[in-house]
């Protein structure tokens, strides 16, 4: 997978050559994604959806909201299960991801991280995914990376949204990172969640007002256009599980490396390097073999992403039997820095989900799971 070019992340009066080149592109692709919403039919597969997107391209935090939404839900006893692309992975029909069986070339990285905790369930068309697990008795379903993806109707939009890293240049994919303009997004969102540090929502007027000139301009655009729309904003933060601080040499291949490494010192790990690849990146026998030398040479422990263990744990059976050695052992050698999304409201969340629930069931004919 590519990594994000430079001028993607420019400032939104930043007109370069690369920028101006990709205009016209750009223009056809937010046209294409206009007529799809325009012609397509959302199905009804007699449960609840609720939707986990976002606005623009690269990791904004949509997968520990996942696994968070997927534990509210289960603390009111409700049955979730996401349903996924399956991006990254070759597997094309209806497949319930195993953890134990499945590898991350087949399902993709996120599916089969998500799947060791709850039911997963994956293809290229959502609908089946979301037939497959209507037939293994899911209660409601969680879907993945969808607000661009109008194929399944459903009660909740969510989108999430890094604050720290807001939109870039604010241009639609390829001269920008957005997926499709904010405003157009927000008209079929129902609920905000900006991942980060809460900055514009203090008790203190001075303290407020200090913090919005620490705030991303597009971010305060955004929250004032989603306050003018009726969304309802949360705040939530990725937080460690377990903190055993130390000098560790990081690596990983996701969407924002850098949000990783910040939060490993923001957790107090000193980093004695850093080492990024491309997001869903597979590892090489020799990326492997290169990472655990210079482990060895510096005395000094491994640490990556849940998502890159993933990746390593399940490596690709097709894989040279070298291949297949040394990504084990870093599998092995390495640490997981795990982390899970809060919710600064939790009980507020809960609340405008479980009234989203109610609502949806009794306008439509749904079956028991």
């Amino acid at each position: 997978m590519m990594k994000a070019p430079a001028f993607w992340s420019a400032p939104a009066d930043d007109f370069s050559l690369p920028r101006m080149v990709l205009t016209p592109p750009a223009a056809l692709y937010q046209f294409a994604g206009q007529l799809r919403h325009s012609f397509s039919q959302p199905d009804h597969v007699g449960r609840p959806v609720i939707c986990v997107g976002n606005i623009s391209l690269g990791g904004t935090g949509k997968t520990p909201i996942c696994m968070m939404l997927a534990a509210l839900l289960s603390a009111q006893g409700e049955q979730p299960a996401v349903i996924s692309r399956g991006y990254g992975g070759s597997q094309k029909s209806p497949l319930q991801v195993d953890p134990a069986r499945h590898t991350a070339e087949l399902t993709g990285d996120e599916p089969l991280m998500m799947a060791a905790q709850l039911p997963v369930f994956i293809a290229r068309n959502r609908p089946l995914a979301a037939r497959l697990a209507v037939q293994n008795k899911a209660g409601v379903l969680l879907m993945d990376d969808g607000l661009q993806n109008p194929s399944l109707a459903r009660c909740l939009n969510l989108v999430v949204v890094d604050r720290k890293v807001g939109f870039g240049n604010g241009a639609v994919f390829p001269a920008g990172p957005l997926r499709e303009p904010v405003m157009q997004a927000l008209l079929r969102a129902d609920v905000l969640i900006l991942m980060g540090d809460a900055l514009h929502n203090k008790k203190n007027e001075h303290e407020t007002n200090q913090n919005e000139k620490n705030e991303r301009e597009d971010i305060l655009a955004l929250i004032e256009m989603a306050e003018t729309c009726g969304i309802d904003i949360f705040q939530a933060q990725l937080k460690p599980r377990q903190i055993e601080p130390q000098q560790m040499i990081a690596f990983c291949g996701i969407g924002r490396p850098e949000k990783f490494y910040d939060l490993l010192e923001q957790s107090g790990y000193t980093l004695h390097s850093r080492h990024s690849f491309a997001d869903h990146h597979h590892y090489t026998a020799r990326e492997a073999r290169d990472l655990l030398a210079l482990a060895a040479r510096e005395n000094l422990p491994l640490i990556t992403t849940q998502k890159d263990m993933a990746r390593l744990t399940r490596p690709n059976q097709m894989s040279t039997p070298s291949a297949l050695s040394a990504t084990s052992e870093l599998a092995q050698q390495a640490q997981v820095f795990e982390v899970e999304a809060v919710c600064d409201e939790p009980e507020r969340l809960t609340r405008r989900i479980m009234d989203a629930l109610a609502e949806d069931r009794q306008s439509h004919l749904y079956t028991s799971p």
